[in-house]
Protein backbone atom coordinates (compact mmCIF):
# COMPACT_ATOMS: atom_id res chain seq x y z
CA UNK A 1 0.00 0.00 0.00
CA UNK A 2 2.86 2.71 0.64
CA UNK A 3 4.15 1.64 -2.47
CA UNK A 4 1.51 2.78 -4.35
CA UNK A 5 1.24 5.98 -2.42
CA UNK A 6 4.04 6.44 -2.92
CA UNK A 7 3.43 6.32 -6.80
CA UNK A 8 0.59 8.25 -6.96
CA UNK A 9 2.29 10.97 -5.04
CA UNK A 10 4.79 10.93 -7.34
CA UNK A 11 2.99 11.02 -10.15
CA UNK A 12 0.97 14.03 -9.19
CA UNK A 13 4.14 16.16 -8.55
CA UNK A 14 5.83 14.78 -11.98
CA UNK A 15 2.60 15.88 -14.00
CA UNK A 16 2.71 19.44 -12.32
CA UNK A 17 6.61 19.67 -12.35
CA UNK A 18 5.98 18.69 -16.32
CA UNK A 19 3.35 21.47 -16.20
CA UNK A 20 6.29 24.41 -15.44
CA UNK A 21 5.61 27.38 -12.96
CA UNK A 22 5.11 29.46 -16.39
CA UNK A 23 2.74 27.18 -18.10
CA UNK A 24 -1.08 27.87 -18.92
CA UNK A 25 -4.10 27.31 -20.77
CA UNK A 26 -5.38 30.74 -21.03
CA UNK A 27 -5.04 33.15 -23.57
CA UNK A 28 -4.73 36.83 -23.54
CA UNK A 29 -8.32 36.87 -24.75
CA UNK A 30 -9.39 34.09 -22.59
CA UNK A 31 -8.05 36.13 -19.27
CA UNK A 32 -9.55 39.56 -20.42
CA UNK A 33 -13.43 37.91 -21.14
CA UNK A 34 -12.77 36.01 -17.50
CA UNK A 35 -11.95 39.10 -15.68
CA UNK A 36 -14.86 41.04 -17.80
CA UNK A 37 -17.19 38.05 -16.40
CA UNK A 38 -16.23 38.42 -12.67
CA UNK A 39 -16.25 42.07 -12.48
CA UNK A 40 -19.97 42.17 -11.58
CA UNK A 41 -19.39 39.36 -8.80
CA UNK A 42 -16.73 40.96 -7.47
CA UNK A 43 -18.55 44.17 -7.28
CA UNK A 44 -21.96 42.97 -5.85
CA UNK A 45 -19.77 40.70 -2.84
CA UNK A 46 -17.91 43.85 -1.86
CA UNK A 47 -21.23 46.09 -1.04
CA UNK A 48 -21.22 47.98 -4.84
CA UNK A 49 -19.13 51.05 -5.93
CA UNK A 50 -18.25 53.76 -3.73
CA UNK A 51 -19.90 56.42 -5.18
CA UNK A 52 -17.01 59.30 -4.86
CA UNK A 53 -16.20 61.04 -7.59
CA UNK A 54 -13.53 62.61 -6.87
CA UNK A 55 -11.84 60.01 -4.50
CA UNK A 56 -12.32 57.61 -7.58
CA UNK A 57 -10.35 59.62 -9.83
CA UNK A 58 -7.60 60.22 -7.39
CA UNK A 59 -7.55 56.36 -7.05
CA UNK A 60 -7.12 56.10 -10.74
CA UNK A 61 -4.50 58.53 -11.45
CA UNK A 62 -2.51 56.79 -8.70
CA UNK A 63 -3.29 53.27 -10.51
CA UNK A 64 -2.04 55.28 -13.76
CA UNK A 65 1.25 56.24 -12.50
CA UNK A 66 1.74 52.79 -11.26
CA UNK A 67 0.83 51.13 -14.02
CA UNK A 68 2.92 53.18 -16.33
CA UNK A 69 5.85 51.66 -14.52
CA UNK A 70 4.83 48.54 -14.71
CA UNK A 71 6.01 45.79 -16.64
CA UNK A 72 3.50 45.62 -18.86
CA UNK A 73 2.90 49.68 -19.10
CA UNK A 74 0.59 49.42 -22.90
CA UNK A 75 -2.20 47.10 -21.44
CA UNK A 76 -5.82 48.17 -20.31
CA UNK A 77 -6.01 48.30 -16.19
CA UNK A 78 -9.19 49.52 -14.59
CA UNK A 79 -9.28 49.97 -11.14
CA UNK A 80 -13.05 50.21 -8.54
CA UNK A 81 -13.31 51.46 -6.02
CA UNK A 82 -15.59 48.98 -3.63
CA UNK A 83 -17.85 50.46 -0.38
CA UNK A 84 -17.02 48.05 1.80
CA UNK A 85 -15.44 48.47 5.46
CA UNK A 86 -13.68 44.91 4.85
CA UNK A 87 -9.60 45.47 4.22
CA UNK A 88 -8.53 44.09 1.17
CA UNK A 89 -7.26 44.80 -2.32
CA UNK A 90 -7.59 41.82 -5.46
CA UNK A 91 -6.95 41.56 -8.99
CA UNK A 92 -8.26 39.25 -11.78
CA UNK A 93 -6.91 38.88 -15.05
CA UNK A 94 -7.44 40.65 -17.88
CA UNK A 95 -6.66 43.91 -15.73
CA UNK A 96 -9.21 44.51 -13.27
CA UNK A 97 -8.19 45.52 -9.96
CA UNK A 98 -10.28 46.57 -7.30
CA UNK A 99 -9.52 48.50 -3.68
CA UNK A 100 -11.92 48.72 -0.87
CA UNK A 101 -12.32 51.97 1.30
CA UNK A 102 -11.80 49.65 4.35
CA UNK A 103 -8.24 49.50 3.01
CA UNK A 104 -7.57 53.23 1.66
CA UNK A 105 -8.60 53.82 5.59
CA UNK A 106 -6.46 52.16 6.67
CA UNK A 107 -3.53 52.43 4.41
CA UNK A 108 -1.43 56.10 5.07
CA UNK A 109 0.23 57.21 2.33
CA UNK A 110 0.13 57.33 -1.63
CA UNK A 111 3.07 55.53 -1.52
CA UNK A 112 0.92 52.57 0.33
CA UNK A 113 -1.77 52.43 -1.88
CA UNK A 114 0.49 52.39 -4.68
CA UNK A 115 3.22 49.47 -3.61
CA UNK A 116 -0.46 47.61 -2.94
CA UNK A 117 -1.35 48.26 -6.69
CA UNK A 118 1.42 47.55 -7.78
CA UNK A 119 1.47 43.86 -5.90
CA UNK A 120 -1.71 43.47 -7.40
CA UNK A 121 -0.52 44.71 -10.93
CA UNK A 122 2.14 42.02 -10.86
CA UNK A 123 -0.17 39.07 -9.94
CA UNK A 124 -1.90 40.32 -13.49
CA UNK A 125 1.85 41.12 -15.60
CA UNK A 126 2.96 37.38 -13.84
CA UNK A 127 0.12 35.98 -15.49
CA UNK A 128 -0.78 34.33 -11.59
CA UNK A 129 -4.21 33.40 -12.61
CA UNK A 130 -3.70 31.46 -15.59
CA UNK A 131 -1.06 29.57 -14.21
CA UNK A 132 -3.12 28.66 -11.18
CA UNK A 133 -5.84 27.37 -12.81
CA UNK A 134 -3.65 25.58 -15.16
CA UNK A 135 -1.88 23.60 -12.23
CA UNK A 136 -5.85 22.89 -10.99
CA UNK A 137 -6.73 21.79 -14.42
CA UNK A 138 -3.67 19.36 -14.22
CA UNK A 139 -4.40 17.62 -11.29
CA UNK A 140 -8.53 17.24 -12.90
CA UNK A 141 -6.74 15.58 -15.74
CA UNK A 142 -4.77 13.79 -13.40
CA UNK A 143 -7.89 12.47 -11.87
CA UNK A 144 -9.83 10.98 -14.98
CA UNK A 145 -6.89 9.70 -16.12
CA UNK A 146 -6.84 7.48 -13.01
CA UNK A 147 -10.16 6.62 -13.18
CA UNK A 148 -9.76 5.07 -15.82
CA UNK A 149 -6.81 3.13 -15.81
CA UNK A 150 -6.89 1.57 -11.59
CA UNK A 151 -9.00 -0.78 -9.82
CA UNK A 152 -11.34 0.57 -7.30
CA UNK A 153 -9.29 0.55 -4.38
CA UNK A 154 -6.33 1.81 -5.92
CA UNK A 155 -8.94 4.60 -7.12
CA UNK A 156 -9.85 5.51 -3.92
CA UNK A 157 -6.39 6.16 -2.08
CA UNK A 158 -5.35 8.16 -5.60
CA UNK A 159 -8.59 10.33 -5.09
CA UNK A 160 -7.22 10.94 -1.54
CA UNK A 161 -3.81 11.69 -2.57
CA UNK A 162 -4.95 13.96 -5.14
CA UNK A 163 -7.15 16.15 -3.25
CA UNK A 164 -4.40 16.58 0.17
CA UNK A 165 -1.01 16.61 -2.32
CA UNK A 166 -3.17 18.97 -5.42
CA UNK A 167 -3.98 21.05 -2.01
CA UNK A 168 -0.91 21.16 -0.61
CA UNK A 169 1.19 22.19 -3.94
CA UNK A 170 -1.38 24.81 -4.69
CA UNK A 171 -1.47 26.48 -1.18
CA UNK A 172 2.19 26.96 -1.98
CA UNK A 173 1.87 27.96 -5.56
CA UNK A 174 -0.18 30.61 -4.55
CA UNK A 175 2.03 31.99 -2.05
CA UNK A 176 4.89 31.67 -3.97
CA UNK A 177 2.73 34.04 -6.34
CA UNK A 178 2.32 35.96 -3.57
CA UNK A 179 6.25 36.84 -2.79
CA UNK A 180 6.54 37.26 -6.85
CA UNK A 181 3.67 39.77 -6.80
CA UNK A 182 5.52 41.34 -3.87
CA UNK A 183 9.25 41.78 -5.91
CA UNK A 184 7.66 43.03 -8.67
CA UNK A 185 5.11 45.35 -6.74
CA UNK A 186 7.92 46.98 -5.36
CA UNK A 187 10.42 47.25 -7.82
CA UNK A 188 7.48 49.01 -9.54
CA UNK A 189 6.84 50.76 -7.03
CA UNK A 190 10.29 52.80 -7.40
CA UNK A 191 10.28 53.02 -10.80
CA UNK A 192 7.63 55.19 -10.07
CA UNK A 193 9.22 57.33 -8.03
CA UNK A 194 7.45 56.35 -4.90
CA UNK A 195 9.52 54.82 -1.27
CA UNK A 196 9.69 51.16 -1.82
CA UNK A 197 9.35 50.88 2.29
CA UNK A 198 6.05 51.89 1.99
CA UNK A 199 5.41 48.62 0.97
CA UNK A 200 6.68 46.70 3.83
CA UNK A 201 4.85 49.72 6.12
CA UNK A 202 1.40 48.61 4.60
CA UNK A 203 2.10 45.03 5.56
CA UNK A 204 2.84 46.13 9.05
CA UNK A 205 -0.80 48.28 9.07
CA UNK A 206 -2.58 45.43 8.24
CA UNK A 207 -1.03 42.49 10.53
CA UNK A 208 -1.16 45.11 13.50
CA UNK A 209 -4.66 45.79 12.50
CA UNK A 210 -5.42 42.04 12.30
CA UNK A 211 -4.10 41.53 15.93
CA UNK A 212 -6.52 44.54 16.96
CA UNK A 213 -9.27 43.20 15.29
CA UNK A 214 -8.66 39.87 17.13
CA UNK A 215 -8.05 41.00 20.65
CA UNK A 216 -11.26 43.45 20.03
CA UNK A 217 -14.05 40.56 18.54
CA UNK A 218 -16.44 43.09 17.72
CA UNK A 219 -17.34 44.91 15.13
CA UNK A 220 -14.04 46.43 14.08
CA UNK A 221 -13.94 46.44 10.11
CA UNK A 222 -12.73 43.69 8.64
CA UNK A 223 -9.60 42.53 7.35
CA UNK A 224 -11.76 39.87 5.66
CA UNK A 225 -10.41 37.21 3.30
CA UNK A 226 -6.68 38.82 2.92
CA UNK A 227 -4.82 37.06 5.32
CA UNK A 228 -6.44 33.73 3.21
CA UNK A 229 -5.21 35.20 0.51
CA UNK A 230 -2.35 37.07 0.97
CA UNK A 231 0.04 35.46 3.62
CA UNK A 232 1.09 37.71 5.93
CA UNK A 233 3.70 38.18 8.70
CA UNK A 234 5.94 39.86 10.38
CA UNK A 235 8.77 37.93 8.20
CA UNK A 236 7.24 38.84 5.05
CA UNK A 237 7.66 42.68 6.69
CA UNK A 238 11.11 42.29 7.44
CA UNK A 239 11.77 40.59 3.59
CA UNK A 240 9.81 43.40 2.05
CA UNK A 241 12.32 45.93 4.08
CA UNK A 242 15.60 44.23 2.86
CA UNK A 243 14.59 44.20 -0.79
CA UNK A 244 14.24 47.98 0.03
CA UNK A 245 17.01 48.45 1.28
CA UNK A 246 19.33 46.60 -1.33
CA UNK A 247 18.09 48.78 -3.76
CA UNK A 248 19.81 51.77 -1.79
CA UNK A 249 16.41 53.13 -1.56
CA UNK A 250 15.81 53.44 1.56
CA UNK A 251 17.48 54.93 4.77
CA UNK A 252 16.65 55.13 7.94
CA UNK A 253 16.53 58.22 10.26
CA UNK A 254 14.81 59.28 13.44
CA UNK A 255 11.00 59.20 12.43
CA UNK A 256 7.62 58.37 14.26
CA UNK A 257 6.35 55.65 12.77
CA UNK A 258 6.80 51.40 13.27
CA UNK A 259 9.73 51.54 11.16
CA UNK A 260 11.51 54.35 13.40
CA UNK A 261 12.67 56.14 9.67
CA UNK A 262 11.58 57.85 6.24
CA UNK A 263 12.63 56.60 2.82
CA UNK A 264 13.66 57.99 -0.32
CA UNK A 265 11.27 58.45 -2.79
CA UNK A 266 7.61 59.77 -2.63
CA UNK A 267 5.18 59.26 -0.06
CA UNK A 268 2.56 61.58 -1.29
CA UNK A 269 1.01 61.51 2.48
CA UNK A 270 -0.47 64.91 2.30
CA UNK A 271 -1.66 64.22 -1.10
CA UNK A 272 -3.29 60.83 0.30
CA UNK A 273 -5.27 62.56 3.47
CA UNK A 274 -6.60 65.18 1.37
CA UNK A 275 -7.89 62.59 -1.12
CA UNK A 276 -9.28 60.54 1.69
CA UNK A 277 -10.71 63.19 4.23
CA UNK A 278 -14.16 62.57 4.78
CA UNK A 279 -14.36 59.57 3.31
CA UNK A 280 -17.11 56.39 5.01
CA UNK A 281 -16.04 54.20 7.36
CA UNK A 282 -17.10 51.00 8.97
CA UNK A 283 -20.59 50.31 7.95
CA UNK A 284 -23.35 51.94 6.75
CA UNK A 285 -26.60 51.31 8.22
CA UNK A 286 -29.90 52.84 7.45
CA UNK A 287 -31.05 54.50 10.28
CA UNK A 288 -27.56 54.82 12.35
CA UNK A 289 -25.45 57.64 11.92
CA UNK A 290 -22.44 56.99 9.65
CA UNK A 291 -18.65 57.64 10.75
CA UNK A 292 -15.94 59.59 8.46
CA UNK A 293 -12.37 59.94 8.40
CA UNK A 294 -11.53 63.27 9.71
CA UNK A 295 -8.31 64.57 9.15
CA UNK A 296 -6.31 67.28 11.71
CA UNK A 297 -3.41 68.49 12.48
CA UNK A 298 -2.24 68.52 15.51
CA UNK A 299 -2.10 70.95 18.05
CA UNK A 300 0.19 71.65 21.00
CA UNK A 301 -1.05 70.19 24.04
CA UNK A 302 -2.83 67.39 22.25
CA UNK A 303 -1.86 64.46 23.88
CA UNK A 304 -2.70 60.70 22.55
CA UNK A 305 -4.74 60.11 25.35
CA UNK A 306 -6.77 63.17 24.16
CA UNK A 307 -6.47 62.44 20.49
CA UNK A 308 -8.39 59.34 20.97
CA UNK A 309 -10.99 60.27 23.15
CA UNK A 310 -11.79 62.10 20.20
CA UNK A 311 -12.65 59.12 17.80
CA UNK A 312 -16.46 57.98 18.13
CA UNK A 313 -16.04 54.50 17.76
CA UNK A 314 -17.10 51.87 20.32
CA UNK A 315 -14.02 50.81 23.03
CA UNK A 316 -11.97 51.42 25.56
CA UNK A 317 -9.66 53.99 25.64
CA UNK A 318 -7.06 51.70 25.17
CA UNK A 319 -8.59 50.32 22.30
CA UNK A 320 -9.24 53.72 20.53
CA UNK A 321 -5.57 54.91 21.12
CA UNK A 322 -4.46 51.46 19.60
CA UNK A 323 -6.73 51.79 16.45
CA UNK A 324 -5.26 55.23 16.47
CA UNK A 325 -2.01 54.16 16.49
CA UNK A 326 -2.52 51.98 13.96
CA UNK A 327 -4.58 54.37 11.38
CA UNK A 328 -1.71 56.67 11.57
CA UNK A 329 1.26 54.16 11.38
CA UNK A 330 2.65 55.33 15.10
CA UNK A 331 5.01 53.32 17.33
CA UNK A 332 3.69 52.08 20.63
CA UNK A 333 4.33 54.77 23.21
CA UNK A 334 5.19 57.69 21.07
CA UNK A 335 2.45 60.68 20.38
CA UNK A 336 2.38 62.30 17.31
CA UNK A 337 4.04 65.37 16.98
CA UNK A 338 2.54 68.97 16.99
CA UNK A 339 1.53 70.18 13.22
CA UNK A 340 1.22 66.33 12.19
CA UNK A 341 -1.50 65.49 10.17
CA UNK A 342 -3.81 62.62 11.50
CA UNK A 343 -7.21 60.52 10.80
CA UNK A 344 -9.65 60.86 13.21
CA UNK A 345 -13.15 58.70 13.14
CA UNK A 346 -15.70 60.82 13.84
CA UNK A 347 -19.17 61.46 12.91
Amino acid sequence: MVGRQQFFAGLLALVLAACGPEMTIWDAADEARIGASEHANIVEKYGGVYENAALTAYVERVMARVAAASDKPDADYHITLLDSPVVNALALPGGYNYVTRGFLALADSEAELAGVIGHELGHITARHSAQRHTAAAMVGVLGLILDEVVDDDDRKRASKILAVGSGLVLLRYSREHEYEADNIGVHTLARAGYAPIAKARILHAIGAYGDLQGARGDDLPLIGDWLSTHPNSEARVARMRDVAAVMHLAESTSGDDAFGGVSRGELGRDRYLDAIDGMAYGETEEGVSPRYVRVMRVQRGDTLDMLADWMEIDGTAQEKAALLRVLNGLEAGRSPEVGRRIKLIRR
